[in-house]
């Protein structure tokens, strides 16, 4: 039995007969709509059976193809963005692709290193092109960058890369045996020939090293004009940016030891701006924002603390410790200020305190003995001493005495130690006790005499101290009051 199917032109398809026959219906509105119709076996024409025009065509995805497509496989197209669609075989769309699906198929994973010969297909505006593999990968070694310079024909055990070689090999002088030489920067190492063991980091760091060795540089321009200078350690913009055969210089700073620097050496700069005019001085300390920023030719000074030293220009064997301390002249020499914001008394003169007014001095090269301000005008509530004189004087008993040695101290003081069975000084001396001393002071009723203290030592300890200068006073008061009986006693025998 055959099967015929109304289509929607009217046309009567069969299907599952071998016969030849068909029969057209004037129209399928006739039968209500498409119909199935069932005949026995006749002839029916089979011409236009299973066939559809293209136009017509329905893909609805519903059933998978089930298998990998091959070349002969054919696809629906629409030629020309809907003009007539037309049918094509895979293989012109893989051609169309540019590659073969045998060549790229995704399917498999690489599971090694690529080959520097193996292909990459990528796209190039558009156009997939393919590349190998070792372009794509570049160097596989720091020295395999063309603007790096490392391990090179006299350039043993070294390293050296210019930002600033746009891709080309890095510059040096004619080398000529540098070893172990460590260079990052734009123009670093430029005029390098024959150096050892230098590190030079940072923007036009070392660009002038040709001979000098063991330098450490870094920072924009540091040590940038040392040629055959050694030792050097440089640290920070600018930092020792003049310094060409000089030797054994320390910068830590923004322009530290950055000035015209003419021969000096050994010198020791740290902080900002720290000894930026030294020129040919040699062996200075200076330590601190803006210290001896007129420092010149002079050497073998100390300064330490902000803005310390800065009159001080050719003075020498000076030390100056405390914020805006300072010598007492351009060419002082041995001078020791040790203080806030205090100048200088003069040379071979030691002195310490907070400002000029309540210092304490010293000169060291003559009588030694301790100075310090006594100005009336910075005196008030002036009155007689009468009450620390003879009477005080009196009641105090003088003795002679041996310090004890650490170990027979109480074991409460921090300086006992059971090991140590000597004093360190053995001799007899002469003086107070200072227990006493507080005695009298509380029997006259004495509470301001400096020359009795009490100063911590540790948590729950204190240590009296004398002060044995302080007694100079009441002794004058005694002697004035000695001297004033005697006249009265003199005048009393006169009147006898």
């Amino acid at each position: 039995m055959a099967e015929l199917r109304v289509t929607s032109t009217g046309t009567i398809k069969l299907f599952e007969s071998d016969d030849t026959s068909s029969v057209t219906i004037a129209s399928p509105a006739s039968l209500g709509g498409d119909r199935t119709i069932t005949l026995p076996d006749a002839n029916v024409d089979l011409t236009e059976v299973n066939t559809m025009p293209l136009a017509n065509l329905d893909i609805d995805g519903g059933t998978d193809i089930g298998a990998a497509i091959t070349d002969s496989d054919l696809f629906i197209i629409d030629d020309g963005a809907g003009g007539t669609n037309r049918k094509t075989a895979a293989s012109r769309i893989k051609t169309y692709a540019g590659f073969s699906v045998s060549d790229i198929t995704g399917a498999t994973a690489l599971d090694a290193t690529p080959a520097d010969t193996d292909e990459f297909i990528i796209s190039d505006a558009g156009t997939l092109k393919r590349v190998d593999y070792s372009y794509i990968k570049g160097s596989s070694t720091i020295g395999g960058l063309t603007d790096v310079t490392m391990d090179a024909t006299n350039f043993a055990d070294g390293l050296l890369i210019q930002p600033n070689s746009d891709g080309s090999a890095p510059t040096t002088g004619t080398l000529s045996t540098a070893t172990e030489n460590i260079g990052i920067g734009h123009g670093t190492f430029s005029a390098l020939t024959s150096g050892d063991y230098n590190t030079a980091v940072g923007s036009r760091a070392g660009t002038a090293l040709t001979e000098g060795s063991e330098n450490q540089l870094f920072g924009k321009s540091a040590g940038g004009s040392i040629t055959t200078g050694q030792y050097n350690h440089i640290f920070g913009m600018n930092a020792g940016a003049s310094f060409d055969t000089e030797s054994h210089n320390v910068a830590f700073g923004l322009s530290a030891l950055g000035g015209s620097v003419a021969g000096a050496e050994q010198n020791t700069a740290i902080g900002n701006f720290s000894g930026d005019a030294i020129t040919s001085g040699d062996g200075n300390t200076v330590v601190g924002y803006n210290v001896g920023s007129a420092l010149t030719a002079g050497g073998s000074n100390v300064m330490i603390g902000r803005a310390t030293g800065n009159s001080c220009d050719n003075g020498a064997t000076n030390i100056i410790i405390g914020a805006l301390s300072d010598t007492s002249s351009g060419n002082a020499n041995e001078q020791m200020v040790i203080g806030y914001n205090q100048t200088a008394v003069g040379d071979n003169i030691f002195s310490f305190g907070q400002g000029n007014t309540s210092r304490v001095y010293n000169n060291f090269a003559s009588n030694a003995s301790w100075t310090r301000s006594s100005d009336e005008r910075l005196k008030k509530d002036i009155n007689t001493n009468e009450d620390c004189g003879l009477d005080f004087i009196n009641d105090l008993r003088t003795v002679t005495f041996k310090w004890k040695a650490p170990s027979e101290q109480p074991k409460e003081f921090s300086s006992h130690d059971p090991e140590k069975t000597e004093p360190t000084h053995k001799d007899k001396l002469y003086g107070f006790i200072a227990q006493e001393v507080k005695s009298v002071l509380d029997k006259h009723n004495i509470t301001d005499f400096n020359g009795w203290n009490s100063a911590p030592d540790g948590d729950n300890n204190s240590i009296e101290s004398i002060s044995y200068e302080m007694f100079v006073i009441p002794l004058v008061k005694s002697i004035q009051e000695l001297s004033k009986k005697i006249e009265d006693l003199e005048k009393k025998l006169e009147d006898e």
